[in-house]
């Protein structure tokens, strides 16, 4: 398993030499969903994961109902692709956290631990030398730094892979780790991707929480005893987060229907309005499987012609976000059942492998990155959403202590 971390840290990159990984994450799929049918008698299942599942498979039921009712249309090849591609988070989590319960080995970590160190070195190097000379591993610059991507297609797939790393790190528990997480940060900052602060304040914060209060021996009594100060501590990271993203905002919110992002919000919220209780079901909206299968919807609402949503930009845009395409297919019903099976998976991670400080922090930072980066790209469908689950599910799953 240890070779599956690296190779998904890389697949990325791989992907420019070997075209046909770009189907990697569903093939891995539905192969552990065969797995785990197969082998359904031998999980190990809590109550947590039950809610979750018996949640998420409401959300497809109420997403294949939203098709039917909608009167739009039905393309069944659409919706058959757009559940595996909503699938693959719990899929791929319950493979992690049931079919292999017993977590990685210590010498499996020691190795992704190794891996995650020399690399971050490796990434650090190459941002600070690509400030100043050309590699090609740059894109615009922004203030005075030009974003960094390294060898990937895009500087968030970097980002990506840089907070898994951390999170393995951090995991370890060891206060020697702290140079490579800090040259990991430094990465994050060179990519200079909004998203990137809000895990950086995250760790910041639950280290500065953990170093003061013990959190973890104490348990819930401390959660209850202090939740006053852990909301501040929350209200000042969202706060922090929107000093540093508000020009982004004023200036999506200035563009209106005019640019793809505001106007997927946007004609979401309507469609979450005119189709109500429920949305126009799987396959239609907020995706490159919308667009590939000709969704009217795009019409109906009037930006066809959007930039990046239209044929002349290839639908560069349509995934450019994630929330609109829960809501604007699966209407009120399935949204709150589809955040429901989210919250119980949070909250099983954070069961299941917050038993020290270091994972704790990871797993807290790893779900904060999560939910926030979906404002601004499709992680929960994308392909790096296979690490994100392994990671939460398996790799994070160790002793964590003296590793």
């Amino acid at each position: 398993m240890a070779i599956l971390f690296i190779f998904l840290i890389l697949e990325n990159i791989l992907e420019k030499f070997i075209p046909f990984l770009n189907f990697f994450d569903e093939v891995l799929t539905i192969f552990s969903l065969v797995l785990l049918v197969i082998f359904r008698n031998k999980l190990v299942i809590n109550r947590n994961e039950i809610i979750m599942l018996v949640s998420f498979m409401i959300t497809i039921i109420i997403g294949i109902i939203s098709n039917l009712l909608a009167g739009v249309r039905v393309v069944p090849i659409a919706v058959i692709k757009d559940i595996i591609q909503i699938s693959k988070f719990f899929i791929i989590y319950m493979f992690g956290t049931s079919y292999l319960y017993k977590g990685i080995t210590r010498v499996a970590f020691r190795r992704i631990s190794c891996f995650s160190k020399a690399y971050l070195v490796i990434l650090l190097i190459f941002g600070l030398a690509s400030q100043f000379i050309d590699l090609g591993m740059t894109g615009d610059k922004r203030y005075f730094i030009y974003s960094y991507a390294f060898l990937y297609s895009h500087e968030t797939f970097l980002v990506s892979a840089v907070i898994i790393m951390i999170s393995v790190l951090l995991a370890q528990n060891d206060i020697k780790n702290k140079y490579y997480i800090i040259a990991g940060f430094c990465v994050l900052l060179l990519t200079m991707r909004s998203k990137a602060i809000i895990f950086m304040l995250v760790v910041i914060s639950m280290e500065i929480l953990g170093q003061r209060y013990d959190f973890i021996t104490k348990g819930s009594q401390f959660w209850k005893k202090n939740w006053a100060k852990i909301i501040l501590v929350g209200i000042f990271v969202f706060g922090v987060a929107i000093l540093f993203l508000q020009s982004k905002v004023m200036l999506y919110v200035g563009y209106g229907m005019r640019a793809a992002r505001p106007a997927l919000y946007i004609v979401g919220f309507k469609i979450m309005r005119d189709f109500f209780p429920v949305g126009v079901g799987f396959g239609e909206f907020a995706s490159y499987i919308s667009t590939t299968y000709n969704s009217p919807i795009y019409t109906r609402y009037g930006i066809q012609e959007v930039s990046g949503l239209n044929y002349e930009t290839h639908y560069a845009y349509v995934s450019d976000t994630y929330w609109p395409y829960i809501f604007g297919q699966l209407g009120v019903l399935g949204t709150i059942s589809y955040l429901i099976a989210l919250y119980y998976t949070f909250k099983n991670v954070v069961k299941k492998i917050g038993n020290t400080r270091g994972k704790l922090t990871a797993a807290i930072a790893l779900i904060s990155y999560m939910i926030f980066a979906c404002f601004a790209e499709s992680l929960l469908t994308n392909s790096d959403i296979i690490i994100y689950a392994l990671t939460l599910s398996y790799y994070l799953n160790i002793d964590g202590e003296n590793i």
